[in-house]
């Protein structure tokens, strides 16, 4: 894969020719001049994007960048630049791989320019069947071979990277492709054996074509969304366009064209090894290809292999190794800047639109990891709100088909991971129109013995804040009958995944840093505050998973209380993990929803008057020490004042032995105040109304707050503040010291999941084990674990409990143990298999 292009140390100035332009080097002296029509700085309260910033025409003029002149005074003024993407290589001719590339520009353009309009998926083929588990299996048989052909074109494209800007060049990727290629032609060679007919079917090859053109529209329109503005989309635009084209013209005959590449491929590096093992070092640049060589196209016609810089064409029987080396010589020696520049353009463009895909297409295929069946599946993204309501800081958490979770809190990762959840709305909302109006997509009707799947999807996006939202309404369960509509709403559902929000935040960056941008202020994506939760999920998952047992205390991600958030707030009326829950009426629960609210309203008003210190956390309490002393000065008084009024008119008593009573009184009462909540309350800090707590019980006595909404204060507080924490309880704190503020009261399970801490239950060798995920703030910045893989191995730094409880254990607490160097005999452990979210609320952690 091309790595990343060379940022440069001066920001203000840079020389670049704009990739697609046919002209000059131009300069740059400002970031406002790369975008003279259109600022790229977005306010955050503007609506998402409903069209495309560019144009077929500048979108093209990207495409066809590999005709750009050299910049003036490098020498060469007629040479164009190596071509990528190459249709020519593959019975294709020039003039038809730009009618392509424009049929596939304008489809995309066209896709992009109402986004308010849902995308029609074109429901043919095998796509017309209902979600049965032989759809599912011609579905992935469908991304296998469109899987081969994307590592057709990335090695393609590497190769070139590697005979002209070998810096840019992905030795594991190309790698990776080839032995990939190798082994789908040594299969395919087996299998074609015992069929006369290489090609695929017609009503296959429309399907391809169908599948290909709803991911790269869905592709075009997250990426438009990504950023809005004309220098990204021309790319990502171009980049998706050549993709599409090239992974149609290699569908007529994959088995062919993968040798093909692979020979390519493999003739160039002999001859690079060749040319390193004799010492050459440095050659003309003037080489002789010999002839033109004929290359039949589509229509019949010839295709004429016409560029320098390209590849030899494939049927050419060109002996003459002397001028080859000389020319892979000169090829590989450093070019001019404006070449620099084009390769990190073309790198940047080809590494987003190549992983993009391949995420995509590989997530359409049988999951070889969760140990299901091929229509066993549940694919659940997630965002909700965790923390208090003064800083209700959006949480990412993501189940993908293989059953691995991975989340994030970074605000701007959200704001990116909104494009898939707004296109997966669009998506259902047009299902449930089309099935109102009877116009379902496909078939729905069995035709055999094969029974359904029973797949639906449960989708809910929530925009504005948290006030207007009522936490009891649940989205509806859509089935969903036909291939097609699995297909309409899967298909937007993966660009949900963190490794697709990753890659465009990640080519964000790269474009920022080639063109001088403030990524984090310009390209940023237009998102409104929003919480969503979509699931894809089938029968034959539900019927298999033990995380759906009744009995079992882990649950899948859509059946976890990450989906009920509602859930995740601790009622002593109402046990969360109990049936009293469900069964209670949504009104009764709105009314305990609103009571902790209330709670946690006072909580907030009076944790802004709070000093948090290192070791302590120091309240205001004027009201309790001014109660205190007029309890006190009244007794007092009144023990004067009897023994004024008195006198001697009681034979036998002294009257100032009623008022020396009434101090001692006085004074019990003080001290016993002064004690009954914290250890140590200094004479001048209760003067003063005020009283440092070293401890949570403290801070709860003095307070009278909910323990489990203090730790979630103070665990969503943690980033904001110098608290140092110790124990007994303190794991899931990250700043620990010996002299700290205590945490001796145990955290609940839900209050974690409230604050960002999420626990996943996993199977190894001698049990089960529960490994925490800290999605809290700054969690990227810190080593802490923020997703988990199946077969992965435990690292320093993990929280885990290697012993859950089990039903009938007196101790029913879930104790945490950090590995740390002298606990490394635990790093070797290993666990196999995820199992799915701890789903026990109430049980407390230690």
């Amino acid at each position: 894969m091309p790595g990343p292009p060379e940022a440069k140390s001066k920001r203000k100035s840079r020389t670049y020719i704009p990739f697609g332009r046919v002209t000059g080097v131009q300069k740059w002296n400002d970031t406002e001049a790369l975008a003279p029509s259109r600022r790229l700085s977005i306010p955050a309260k503007l609506p998402p994007a409903t069209s495309t910033v560019t144009s077929v025409e500048k979108v093209l003029e990207t495409v066809r960048a590999h005709l750009r002149k050299h910049a003036e005074g490098t020498g060469d003024t007629s040479a164009s630049q190596p071509k990528f993407d190459d249709l020519t290589l593959y019975d294709v001719s020039e003039a038809e791989e730009n009618k392509l590339w424009e049929c596939e520009v304008k489809r995309l353009i066209q896709t992009v320019k109402d986004m308010s309009e849902p995308l029609e998926f074109k429901n043919y083929g095998s796509f017309l069947q209902p979600d049965t588990k032989a759809a599912y299996e011609g579905l992935s048989t469908l991304a296998d071979r469109l899987l081969v052909n994307l590592h057709i074109c990335r090695q393609d494209n590497e190769v070139v990277f590697l005979q002209f800007s070998e810096k840019k060049y992905g030795a594991s990727a190309h790698t990776n492709s080839e032995r990939v290629l190798e082994r789908f032609v040594d299969n395919a060679k087996v299998s074609m054996e015992d069929s006369k007919e290489a090609t695929i079917s017609k009503s296959t090859m429309i399907s391809y074509f169908a599948l290909v053109d709803y991911i790269t529209a869905v592709a075009a329109r997250f990426a438009v969304l990504g950023a809005d503005h004309d220098t990204w989309q021309r790319r990502a635009l171009s980049g998706l366009a050549k993709y599409s084209a090239k992974l149609k013209v290699l569908s007529r005959n994959s088995e062919a064209y993968a040798l093909r590449s692979i020979d390519v491929g493999k003739r160039f590096t002999t001859e690079r090894n060749v040319m390193r093992t004799f010492g050459i070092s440095r050659v003309g640049v003037e080489t002789n290809l010999g002839e033109r060589a004929p290359v039949m196209g589509l229509g019949g016609n010839e295709a004429i292999f016409d560029s320098p810089h390209g590849f030899v064409p494939w049927n050419r029987n060109n002996h003459d190794h002397s001028g080859r080396a000389k020319e892979l010589e000169a090829l590989l020696q450093q070019g001019d800047p404006a070449e620099d520049f084009y390769f990190s353009d073309i790198a940047f463009v080809f590494h987003w639109t190549s992983s993009t895909l391949f995420s995509m297409v590989q997530r359409l295929k049988t999951s070889s990891l969760s140990g299901f069946p091929v229509d066993g599946f549940d694919i659940c993204s997630v965002v909700y709100k965790r923390g208090t309501s003064d800083s209700p800081l959006p949480i990412f958490i993501h189940q993908d088909r293989d059953g691995e979770i991975s989340g994030s809190s970074y605000l701007n990762f959200i704001k990116h991971a909104y494009a898939g959840f707004a296109l997966v709305q669009q998506a259902v909302d047009e299902i449930q129109k089309r099935k109102a109006d009877g116009k379902g997509l496909g078939r729905d009707e069995l035709t055999g013995k094969d029974p359904r799947s029973g797949t639906y999807i449960m989708a809910q996006k929530r925009e504005g804040s948290e006030e207007d939202m009522d936490e009891t309404a649940k989205a509806p369960l859509i089935p969903l009958t036909t291939l097609a509509e699995v297909v309409t709403v899967m298909v937007p559902l993966l660009f949900t995944d963190p490794i697709v929000v990753r890659e465009l935040q990640s080519s964000l960056r790269l474009l920022g840093e080639l063109l001088s941008i403030d990524v984090e202020e310009k390209l940023t994506p237009r998102s409104p505050d929003f919480t969503a939760a979509v699931s894809l999920r089938t029968n034959t998952f539900e019927l298999l998973s033990s995380s759906c047992l009744r009995e079992s205390d882990f649950r899948s991600l859509s059946m976890s209380l990450v989906v009920h958030r509602d859930r995740q707030i601790p009622h002593p009326k109402v046990p969360a993990n109990t049936d009293a829950w469900s069964k209670t009426s949504k009104e009764l629960i709105r009314q305990r929803l609103r009571e902790v609210h209330q709670r946690r309203e006072r909580l907030i008003k009076e944790g802004r008057e709070w000093d948090i210190e290192e070791t302590s956390v120091r309240v205001q309490c004027p009201q309790y020490v001014y109660t205190v002393l007029t309890i006190c000065g009244i007794l007092v008084a009144g023990g004067l004042t009897s023994a004024f009024t008195m006198g001697q008119r009681v034979r036998g008593v002294d009257p100032f032995g009623i008022a020396t009573f009434s101090w001692v009184v006085a004074g019990f009462i003080v001290v016993v105040s002064k004690s009954i909540r914290v250890n140590d309350w200094p004479w001048r800090d209760f003067l003063l109304g005020r009283v440092t707590c070293r401890s949570l019980s403290e801070l709860q006595a003095v307070t009278g707050l909910n323990d489990q909404d203090l730790l979630l204060y103070l665990l969503t507080k943690e980033s904001e503040n110098v608290l140092i924490t110790r124990g007994p309880y303190n794991k899931m704190f990250t700043r620990k010291g010996d002299s700290g503020f205590s945490i001796d009261i145990k955290p609940e399970m839900r209050t974690l999941f409230s604050s960002g801490v999420i626990f996943v239950k996993v199977s190894m060798s001698d049990g089960s084990a529960l490994v925490c995920l800290d999605l809290r703030r700054g969690a990227e910045k810190r080593d802490v674990r923020t997703e988990i893989r199946h077969n992965e191995r435990m690292c320093e730094g993990d929280l885990v409990c290697q012993y859950p409880p089990r039903p009938g254990d007196m101790i029913q607490d879930v104790e945490l143990s950090q590995l740390t160097e002298g606990r490394m005999y635990i790093v070797f452990s290993r666990w196999r298999k995820i199992l799915g979210i701890y789903h026990s609320a109430e049980t407390k952690v230690r």
